[in-house]
């Protein structure tokens, strides 16, 4: 086997694995919508999507995990720049979070990012 061919390999299992990962994140993510704010609140929809529990993280801890992106993806998380708030990205342009207004998990688009964090935000990935 030559060394591009294992390359090619390689670079194929890693894309694999991450697509995974991402479904497993976005599915969980999905099942909350609908849920109760008293159920999960903001930090712990992510804590939820993402490690598969509700306690962790708070927000405010989101402001320094990972790396800062300029666009987002599925999987990746939105913080408020007062790390106040944060949601998660299901797709490049619809983000889950528990709403305080509707008193529940609800999935919304980019459009809504600057009425969900009206002190700016910013996206963080793994």
């Amino acid at each position: 086997m030559n060394g591009t061919l294992l390359k090619a390999i390689l670079l194929f299992v890693c894309v694999a694995a991450t697509l995974q990962v991402d479904a497993s994140v976005i599915a969980r993510a999905n099942s909350l919508v609908g849920r109760s704010r008293s159920e999960f609140v903001c930090n712990q929809v992510v804590n939820y999507a993402l490690y598969g529990y509700k306690d962790g993280r708070l927000a405010s801890g989101y402001l320094s995990w990972g790396s800062r992106v300029s666009s987002p993806q599925a999987g990746d998380v939105v913080v408020g720049n007062d790390g106040v708030h944060v949601g998660i990205f299901v797709s490049s342009s619809q983000f889950i979070h528990s709403s305080s207004s509707k008193y529940q998990v609800i999935k919304v688009g980019t459009d809504q990012l600057k009425y969900v964090f009206p002190s700016g935000y910013q996206f963080r990935r793994q």
